[in-house]
């Protein structure tokens, strides 16, 4: 598409992350180096590349171990108002942003050999939900997304459609 005709169309990035759940209540969360707060693992999209895929891609890069990636669970749109980091909103990179959580389980085994790369990660670790959703754990934003994440599992409710 040339830049002619690009103008006036809206073009957003695109991050995925996912939720792995071990029973009813606890759910993998990522120590985020840059946040300093805890996430559900994911990153932002590569050119072209479907939310899906992104997904796979990026818990596959932060855990180390292979994913599989099922269905939607939630499409946040965000903007500045969710405040993901200190500095976000200055980030032109960061907003506006399509987000996708889907749910996502661990290879057999794989849980043993999880490694998370040191500089973009600090950790990584089962939280009961409640907890991870505490002030001070995780970003509210995130955790909102998170609560709406689980909700949608548990409760088979479709997709659920977050906005800031």
């Amino acid at each position: 598409m040339s830049d002619t005709e690009r103008a006036g169309r809206a073009v957003f990035s695109a991050a995925a992350g996912g939720l792995i759940t071990r029973g009813d209540k606890e759910v993998l969360l990522v120590h985020h180096g840059r946040s300093r707060t805890w996430v559900l693992p994911g990153g932002k999209a590569e050119w072209n590349e479907p939310p899906a895929s992104t997904c796979a891609r990026e818990l596959s890069e932060e855990l180390g171990v292979p994913v599989t990636v099922g269905r939607l669970l939630v499409y946040n749109w965000m903007t500045t108002k969710a405040e993901l980091f200190p500095g976000a909103a200055a980030n032109h990179a960061a907003y506006p942003c399509h987000m996708f959580t889907f749910h996502a389980t661990l290879a057999p085994g794989a849980e043993e050999r999880i490694n998370t790369p040191e500089r973009e990660l600090l950790g990584w670790r089962w939280w009961d939900l409640d907890e991870a959703c505490a002030p001070g754990v995780m970003e509210p934003y995130n955790a909102r997304n998170l609560r709406a994440a689980h909700t949608a599992l548990r409760e088979d409710q479709g997709i659920a459609y977050l906005e800031s």
